[in-house]
């Protein structure tokens, strides 16, 4: 009998426990209430961020599907797979022979930017002429690294079947967190299906809102040094290499056809983040440089960078005003001392030197196609002021000029397979 009571006991409780989780569940459904939204970030420091994303304990956050909201004063739209499209479209997928997959970060997504002001909208009508039509897909999701890129194709890559893959990515990789993006993926990766299951509950999704801020999306000003040994870049050289070799390999798995792009950056642009020199004599004497550039006295300029570089010959900052110095004064050598800044820098938020490098020595390597934007818009007249939005997004023009280099591979790349 003590045992009949004890299950009686333990099913009431069971009843009452369910009850009490699925009056608010059903509740919160039928009010309309959004749930998992990721809320671990800011995006933008929109508000709307939130809503836009959604959170997934694989990926961390991807774009939430069937959506369409204003983000950045702009409108966004997407489709039943998550992806960008036009806000007049239902879908991605609109019967064409051909498609090309476009798999990236915030600049394939088209940041700030309408999406007809991308390069994956701009090349669908670019290569509308072709036999039997092509579908240009948009899976840029903000934020991502060449890690979440990487598993992120691996999910859709084979209910796409794309005949061609745009791999955009890496602007992100050399951005410093706690953990590396393998390392915090295999620490979640033991609680995934509890994780899966918790998101799919309002009432979780609910109560994690009321109860947890959200954290801004940049934070302007000084970082210490102390605290930047303690951080780890999201991707690391080694770890890039093998993320750009699995989407490869991804690719042609599935007889598409990889091509490469290499992330154009904007050298001149200033870093978010300022790491002073541990040298406070390079302090005073760049804080002296900086005036002296603002009041237009460059050789005084010149030679307090000289007796800077002295002493601290590997402080980021010391080539980033070089190349400002050699740039305002029409003289060569602006880009070079750019890059080594570039390189230099710990937390750049826009890849460096060495990223481009192993990407071309991949491609040449493994015989596939690249694209080398970042080269190409070195290149380019009014190089950066007239291409970029900021350090690392290209503006409405510049993605005009994005999609005009990978439309003559596509054409290319299709003519051949049409002749088959």
């Amino acid at each position: 009998m003590t045992i009949i009571k004890w299950i009686k006991q333990a099913v009431l409780i069971l009843i009452i426990t369910i009850g009490i989780i699925a009056v608010p569940e059903i509740t919160l459904r039928m009010s309309g209430f959004q749930g998992n939204q990721y809320r671990s970030l800011l995006f933008g420091d929109d508000p709307n961020s939130a809503h836009l994303f959604e959170e997934t304990p694989k990926l961390w956050w991807q774009l939430r599907k069937d959506n369409h909201i204003n983000f950045l004063s702009t409108e966004v739209q997407t489709d039943k797979k998550g992806f960008r499209i036009f806000p007049a479209s239902k879908s991605s997928f609109r019967s064409k022979k051909w498609r090309v997959l476009c798999i990236g970060d915030s600049s394939t997504f088209g940041w700030k930017l309408d999406i007809r002001q991308t390069f994956p909208f701009i090349l669908q009508k670019r290569l509308s002429q072709i036999p039997g039509g092509v579908e240009v897909i948009n899976a840029g999701v903000p934020g991502y690294s060449s890690w979440q890129s990487r598993l992120f194709l691996e999910d859709i890559i084979k209910s796409i079947h794309p005949h061609i893959v745009i791999i955009y990515s890496g602007n992100n990789d050399p951005s410093l967190s706690r953990y590396s993006d393998h390392d915090r993926y295999l620490l979640n990766s033991k609680s995934l299906v509890i994780q899966n299951m918790a998101n799919k509950l309002f009432l979780f999704q609910y109560l994690k809102g009321r109860f947890t801020s959200i954290k801004p999306f940049k934070l302007y000003g000084t970082i210490d040094v102390k605290v930047i040994l303690k951080m780890k870049p999201r991707v690391n050289l080694a770890e890039y290499t093998n993320n750009i070799n699995a989407m490869i390999d991804e690719t042609l798995h599935y007889d598409s056809q990889p091509i490469l792009v290499s992330s154009p950056s904007n050298l001149a642009q200033p870093y978010f983040f300022t790491v002073i020199s541990v040298f406070p004599q390079v302090n005073e004497l760049l804080n002296k440089c900086r005036l002296s550039i603002k009041n237009q006295k460059y050789k005084e300029a010149e030679t307090l960078l000289k007796k800077a570089e002295k002493i601290d010959p590997q402080y980021y900052d010391i080539h980033f005003l070089k190349g400002s110095l050699l740039k305002i004064t029409g003289k060569q050598g602006a880009f070079s001392e750019w890059e080594k800044a570039l390189e230099l820098h710990p937390f750049p938020e826009r890849l460096k030197p060495s990223y481009i490098k192993v990407l071309r020595q991949l491609a040449n390597s493994r015989n596939i196609q690249i694209i080398d934007l970042y080269q190409k818009f070195l290149e380019l007249p009014n190089y950066p002021e007239q291409w970029f939005l900021d350090a690392c997004h290209p503006n409405e023009k510049g993605q005009e000029f994005i999609a005009k280099q990978i439309e003559f591979v596509i054409i290319k790349i299709l003519n051949q397979r049409i002749k088959r």
